[in-house]
C-alpha cells in the first residue's frame, strides 16, 4: 500500500454499503427531479427502479392516496425526460451520460446566478413545499420531506465529489509538473 491511502474500502465491505447508500440516497433524489429538471444523461435514471419500490412501499404502508397518484405523475415525466434524452441524442446533443439534469427550475428561482446556486434552490424549494404539504396532506408531506432530504444529501455528496476530483487533479498537475522538472534536471540519458 502506497503511503497515504487508507485500507481498502472494497476489502472491508464498506466500498458496497456506501455505493448502495449513494443508490438509496440517488434514488431518493431521482423522485423529485423528474419535475424540475431537462436534459438528463442516458444513465441519469439508474436507481429508477428504486425509486419505484420506495413510492409503492411509502403508498402502501401510509395508504394515501396522493402518494399512489404522485407515482402514475413521475412515471409520466420519467418517460418524457427520457424521451426528450433520446432525442436530443438522434440531434447529436451529447451531454455526459451521468448527468443528473439541468436545474431549470432553480435556474428560474435563483435568477440563472449559477448551475450550483440553481441546485441549491431547486433543493431548498422541495423542502419548503414537503413542509407545506406536511400541513395539507402529513403522509404526502413526510413522503416529500424524505426525498427532498435525499435530494440534499445527493448534490452534497456530487459537491463533496467534484472537491475532491478537482484536488486530485491539481495533485496530479504539481506530481507531473515535479516528474517533469526532475527529467529536465537530469539532462539527457
Amino acid at each position: 500500500m502506497q503511503q497515504g491511502q487508507g485500507p481498502d474500502r472494497q476489502a472491508s465491505g464498506q466500498g458496497d454499503a456506501f455505493e448502495r447508500l449513494i443508490s438509496i440516497v440517488h434514488a431518493l433524489a431521482l423522485i423529485l427531479t423528474p419535475f424540475s429538471r431537462r436534459d438528463f444523461g442516458s444513465r441519469s435514471f439508474r436507481s429508477a427502479g428504486l425509486a419505484v419500490l420506495y413510492v409503492i412501499g411509502f403508498a402502501s404502508v401510509s395508504a394515501s392516496s396522493p402518494v399512489f397518484s404522485f407515482l402514475w405523475l413521475w412515471l409520466l415525466a420519467v418517460a418524457t425526460q427520457r424521451l426528450r434524452t433520446s432525442q436530443h441524442a438522434r440531434k447529436g446533443i451529447v451531454v455526459h451520460s451521468g448527468y443528473d439534469g439541468f436545474p431549470w427550475f432553480g435556474w428560474k428561482l435563483c435568477r440563472g446566478r449559477s448551475e450550483e446556486s440553481a441546485y441549491k434552490a431547486e433543493a431548498g424549494f422541495w423542502l419548503l413545499a414537503s413542509i407545506l404539504a406536511l400541513l395539507i396532506d402529513p403522509p404526502f408531506g413526510l413522503f416529500l420531506l424524505i426525498a427532498a432530504v435525499g435530494l440534499l444529501a445527493f448534490e452534497s455528496y456530487k459537491r463533496e465529489l467534484d472537491k475532491k476530483m478537482l484536488a486530485d487533479m491539481r495533485d496530479a498537475r504539481i506530481e507531473q509538473n515535479h516528474r517533469a522538472a526532475q527529467f529536465r534536471d537530469a539532462g539527457p540519458f
